[in-house]
This record gives C-alpha cells, structure tokens and sequence, in this order.
C-alpha cells in the first residue's frame, strides 16, 4: 500500500483516491466501506469475515496518521472481522483508513519494550516472530534544521 499526505499534512480538498493509491478500504469519508470494496477488488467473504489479528492505517481529519493493529490467532478465530476493523477505526475518529497485511505477520513493536503483541507462525497458537518482506517504521517528526542566513 502506498501513501501519501497532501497538503502538508492536512487533508483540506483531497480525495480518499489522492490520500490512498491501492488498498482494502475499511473507511471513506468516515463511513464503512468494507462492503465497496469487498466488489471492487474482487474479495472473498470468507477473507472478510475471518477473525484475525489485522493491520491497518487510517487518516484523522487532522491529517494525523493512526496505526492500528489488532492480535488474534486465526485457526482459533481470535482476532476482528474486517467489518469490526472499521468499527474499531470509526471509534478512533479516522475519516479514511485502508486494511494492511494481517495474520500472524501483525506485530507491534515499541521502543523500550520491545514486540508488545503476540506475533505467530503458521497460524497457530505458537508464538514465534517470522520473516516478512516489508515494515511501516512510524516515529516523532524530527525538527527541520533552522535556514542560515545568506552572507
């Protein structure tokens, strides 16, 4: 999934299509939109209605960015629906949110602590942390350097 935030991260005229380049949505302009885009990119119900640990992205309308990701096992159906995906993101205020891969590659990290969640392999209960091809490293803006004056 691609993204990027126009307008200096603010949304003000853009479109969820300028915000969002490809993914599941689970929000548009603050409404569910599961049901969409289960059509339009062709998913199955069973992938939709599946309890597992997910993953996803989501916009305020302050143009803050929210990570949100839920635990769960899949061959125990602990974990949310993608419905309750957006349900959760609709509680947190997001006006555009899009699903990320979930499963047993969800895994939060934290500074100072470490995996905070219970990542697993082969869908199962057994924890363990695998391999995956990509990560979404979120941390605090670092200040921009101030100009020096020209001589």
């Amino acid at each position: 999934v691609c993204m990027y935030v126009c307008m200096g991260g603010r949304m003000g005229g853009c479109t969820m299509y300028d915000v969002w380049v490809y993914g599941f949505f689970l929000i548009s302009s603050s409404k569910s939109y599961v049901n969409t885009s289960r059509v339009r990119e062709q998913v199955e119900d069973g992938f939709v209605m599946e309890k597992a640990p997910r993953t996803g992205l989501g916009l305020l309308p302050t143009g803050q960015v929210v990570a949100l990701q839920v635990d769960g096992i899949e061959n125990e159906k602990k974990g949310v629906d993608l419905y309750e995906f957006a349900d959760c993101f609709s509680t947190l205020g997001v006006v555009h949110a899009v699903n990320l891969d979930g499963g047993g590659s969800s895994v939060s990290w934290a500074a100072g602590h470490g995996v905070v969640d219970h990542p697993t392999c082969g869908d199962t209960p057994t924890e363990c942390e695998r391999a995956v091809t990509s990560i979404m490293c979120m941390r605090p803006p670092t200040p921009l350097p101030r100009a020096t004056p020209a001589s």
